[in-house]
């Protein structure tokens, strides 16, 4: 794993092509929290397209919705501890720093995060963390 809680901030420009990235990993777990409310999702994040100023999710069931990407002020890529596992995950943060929602890697039968989803995840941190001028 990367240090323990390092953070990579993506700008809004790069949002479209991450989503299209995290609809291709297979399942992870999205995490919605509103007014102290906590909604999870385990499954395939669906792929989606823009119409109308949305990000509209394509699934014939499941995870969908609508995704309104105008107010996406910058995502959070993180690596983490969670009680005592690692985590990796993005937020999709709005301009005062609230959370819209957050994406986490999937996890395998015995609870470890899904080994090929782990090995994307931080190689994409380290070319993004070596492309940001010091």
């Amino acid at each position: 794993m990367a240090s323990p809680n390092q953070t990579i901030r993506l700008d809004p420009p790069d949002t479209l092509a991450l989503l299209a990235e995290i609809s291709a990993l297979g399942s992870v777990t999205t995490i919605v929290i509103h007014h102290g409310h906590v909604f999870e999702y385990k499954g395939e994040f669906p792929s989606g397209s823009m119409a109308e100023g949305y990000y509209n999710l394509h699934a014939e069931q499941g995870f969908t919705g609508h995704l309104r990407l105008a107010a996406i002020h910058h995502i959070d890529m993180v690596c983490g501890q969670h009680r005592g596992r690692d985590t990796y995950y993005w937020q999709f943060c709005h301009d005062n720093g609230d959370v819209a929602f957050k994406v986490f890697l999937g996890r395998d039968a015995a609870g470890d995060v899904i080994s090929r989803q782990k090995q994307w995840f931080l190689d994409r941190f380290q070319q993004l963390n070596r492309s940001i001028p010091a």
